[in-house]
């Protein structure tokens, strides 16, 4: 079974890091025509920022809390703004990701990151009309 915590820097950074990076590369029409070096060094940059200003929930096995399975950031504002979920491989079309969603709102929510599994995502009836893609709320240009 999985449960919800709130992030551990010291414990939970290199799994944000390592996935946040990896997937969205792999996974995004905004990497596609990046090179390796400037995605790695530039997207780096934005997820400091982001977790530096936003929340994070992590999704983990109940019985081992140090097992990390997936994770949200994001902020509340007017509206729930996502930055980013990652769900494992392996845990994937179970509703951890729904899950999560479900505990920062229950109507619409902005996005920042357009990946491949968000076309897969947009396409069930529970989303459509509810996900609005807004990559200016990242926010990280501000001063």
């Amino acid at each position: 079974m999985i449960k919800f915590r709130e992030y551990r820097k010291q414990t939970d950074e290199s799994f944000i890091y390592a996935n946040w990076l990896c997937h969205f590369f792999e996974q995004s029409y905004f990497a596609i025509r990046i090179t390796d070096k400037i995605y790695f060094e530039g997207h780096r940059g934005v997820i400091d920022k982001l977790l530096q200003k936003s929340q994070t929930l992590m999704a983990v096995d109940e019985q081992d809390e140090d097992v990390i399975v997936g994770f949200m950031v994001y902020e509340l504002s007017t509206e729930p703004v996502i930055h980013y979920i990652f769900i494992k491989e392996d845990f994937r079309k179970i509703g951890i990701g729904k899950k999560l969603l479900a505990k920062v709102t229950d109507g619409t929510f902005s996005f920042t990151h357009w990946s491949y599994d968000v076309d897969k995502i947009e396409k069930k009836s529970t989303y459509q009309k509810r996900m609005i893609y807004n990559p200016y709320l990242l926010g990280i240009y501000e001063n």
